[in-house]
């Protein structure tokens, strides 16, 4: 099972006084890290049975990247990058 995140009022405080791009660049990290969960999940479930695939393209809709956004372009160097994160663990 996942480890559920826990954060104490100085984590809080901390999380308060970052930059905008360090609240992105969390959020957009642990946006790939449950988007990883959810493809290797999808993959697991695939394996149950070969005769019926459920998901026949585990990662098929995991496609919107924001591109189009207005702000895109302050946070480009953020949301280009999608190697950074660390996925989330059962």
């Amino acid at each position: 099972m996942h480890n559920e995140l826990e954060y104490d009022d100085d984590t809080f405080e901390n999380m308060r006084n970052d930059s905008r791009k360090d609240l992105i660049s969390h959020l957009w990290s642990y946006a790939l890290s449950l988007e990883n969960y959810v493809i290797q999940l999808r993959m697991r479930i695939n394996g149950y049975d070969d005769s019926r695939l459920p998901y026949p393209d585990p990662a098929s809709d995991f496609i919107l990247r924001f591109q189009d956004h207005p702000s895109y372009t302050e946070f480009s160097d953020i949301l280009d990058d999608e190697c950074r994160f660390d996925p989330v663990r059962e």
